[in-house]
């Protein structure tokens, strides 16, 4: 939503680059780009894989051993990796790099470090590319991949066809640009690095993968030309956000670390932005931000607990408004097309979006994002409570469109003004039926929402017993001066709680598969996840730590790939 996209973390799953994976890559390069040269300076996007050993070790740690899915590992996922090994070297990292033309979009250039060439190419006529030696250690491949394949001393490196050019004989061996990120320091990474006078041909590179991105947002026969709109420019803003941070960005390192040892995994962010670049500008803002909310003591008995401050650049001022501008209408005829309202609940519920969207408008003039969130267990058992607060330009506006809840449905009980906390007023809504599956889950219904509006700070606490808690916060806020951090981002806590919450929506709908798999990987009581981004020395430093719960859902997740494409 950004300029800044914290936590935007390249750090995912890895798995991606696992062996085969990379060597379905060959199938696809051929078809990416159609031109006739190269670019000579290269600009890419580079991912590695320390080992293919390290990576069988750790999805059968993922996939065995906290999955337990065991006949899928033994009896399909195993085996198909192993297929893929023959000749390769299995000690040693395994490098692509991705790379864009600005009229065919991307192509690759995988290599695989090996061990005995005749293997290596007799694995290749298994998968249907063919070989056969045309010059010096170069190879032309043909069928399922039309390119060539050139032999280094202890590397394969291969390039689609049009781009033969891209893998030179006198080509640097691979492991010399990414030996400061192979293990022991990662286990799988990403890293850019870019030069300051390729910015433009950066961003130009990169127009037809944003063509063919969009060209993929089709419009659905169930949804107006409005909401069709309002998906395509979703697209694109994501688009524009990408494009910047490739172009702009100085170095990126991104890697995960999954060790098995501790039961954690563990990840790290580095990002520098090009000096001169509104990137750049965004970047050295952080440390400058007054936040209201970096010194609120933590909740006892904490679920989860987070702040994130940062800026709001112009330009993603800009891709806000729009979006803002496309959701209006969407929702208005959602309103209109709502059967059980009648005229004067719609008329209230447009009224209403009409002063919640000039207030997200009105706070795009702070040029910046600055909020906290605080969830802890709830006296009675199996709830909890939370609360959540927002930096806001005219904060005193909530309270007309609290006001206009129950003009929009009778079951929001209103009343206001039931408390002042300092500068608070304080108000209370009530949900005594038809409460969000979700928000029942974690809450327990009836629903309590207290809302708590000053005039540069929204409060908003859920919970039977979140009442004083609100007001503590409230006083909290009204002793403090607004700070400044280079801790920009910070987050802890359990998902077990929310993953549960996904169980209380209907069984066949809201991707049902997905959410077993996430209920069943973070509902056994190893659901922690702890994360920070800090900007120092001119650099965006973030870091993240897990406990087996999400690393089991990754294994259940490449199970599931397994059983329905292997």
């Amino acid at each position: 939503m950004h300029e800044l996209a914290p936590p935007a973390h390249p750090l995912r799953s890895m798995t991606r680059i696992c062996v085969f994976g990379l060597l379905g890559l060959l199938a696809t390069a051929s078809h990416s780009s159609q031109v006739s040269a190269a670019d000579p300076a290269e600009d890419k996007i580079i991912l590695m894989q320390s080992s293919s050993d390290g990576l069988i070790a750790d999805l059968e740690y993922m996939v065995n051993e906290l999955a337990k899915k065991k006949k899928q590992w033994a009896n399909n996922i195993q085996p198909n990796i192993e297929l893929f090994l023959d000749g390769v070297d299995r000690e040693k990292p395994i490098r692509v790099d991705a790379m864009f033309d600005e009229k065919q979009g991307e192509y690759y250039r995988p290599y695989f470090p090996i061990v005995d060439l005749a293997l290596f190419r007799n694995n290749l006529d298994a998968l249907g590319i063919t070989s056969r030696p045309v010059a010096r250690n170069l190879f032309q491949l043909e069928q399922a991949f039309n390119g060539h394949m050139r032999v280094l001393s202890d590397y394969a490196v291969f390039a689609p066809t049009e781009w033969k050019e891209i893998i030179p004989d006198d080509l640097t061996s691979p492991e010399v640009e990414i030996e400061n990120i192979v293990a022991p320091t990662y286990d799988a990474a990403v890293k850019i690095e870019n030069s300051a006078d390729r910015i433009q041909a950066r961003h130009d590179s990169l127009k037809a993968v944003r063509a063919n991105s969009l060209a993929e947002v089709k419009k659905k026969s169930t949804e107006s030309a409005e909401e069709f709109e309002l998906r395509k420019i979703l697209a694109e803003n994501q688009l524009a956000k990408l494009s910047n941070l490739y172009a702009e960005l100085k170095y990126l390192e991104a890697g995960w670390t999954t060790d098995s040892e501790k039961n954690e995994g563990r990840g790290k962010l580095i990002m520098e932005a090009l000096e001169g670049t509104p990137l750049a500008e965004s970047f050295n803002r952080i440390p400058n931000l007054e936040t209201r909310f970096h010194g609120l003591k933590q909740v006892d008995n904490f679920v989860a607990t987070g702040r994130i401050t940062i800026p709001v650049s112009p330009r993603g001022q800009e891709r806000l408004q729009r979006t803002y501008d496309a959701y209006h209408p969407v929702i208005d005829q959602k309103i209109d097309n709502h059967d059980s309202m009648d005229a004067s609940q719609k008329k209230a519920s447009k009224e209403a979006v009409n002063k919640v969207i000039a207030l997200l408008e009105k706070n795009l003039e702070m040029g910046q994002f600055d909020s906290f969130v605080q969830m802890r267990k709830g006296e009675k058992k199996n709830t909890h409570e939370a609360i959540f607060g927002v930096q806001m330009t005219d904060g005193k506006q909530v309270d007309e469109i609290v006001k206009l809840l129950p003009k929009v449905y009778s079951r929001y009980v209103l009343k206001a003004d039931i408390a002042q906390a300092g500068a608070f007023a304080i108000h209370h809504v009530k949900l005594e039926d038809e409460v969000p599956p979700m928000l029942e889950s974690l809450f327990g219904a009836p629903l309590d929402v207290y809302v708590g509006t000053s005039e540069n700070i929204l409060l908003v606490a859920f919970g039977s017993n979140s009442l004083e808690w609100l007001k503590q916060v409230a006083g909290e806020l009204e002793t403090s001066e607004p700070t400044t951090s280079p801790l920009f981002l910070t987050f802890k806590g359990q998902m077990g709680p929310f993953a549960n919450a996904l169980t209380a929506l209907k069984p066949n709908e809201n991707r049902p598969k997905l959410r077993e798999m996430i209920v069943e990987a973070f509902t056994q009581g190893d659901d922690y996840i702890e994360m920070s981004d800090t900007f120092k020395d001119g650099q965006v430093h973030g870091e993240v730590k897990v406990e087996p719960g999400l690393l089991r859902f990754l294994g259940l997740a490449v199970a599931k790939f397994a059983e329905e494409n292997l």
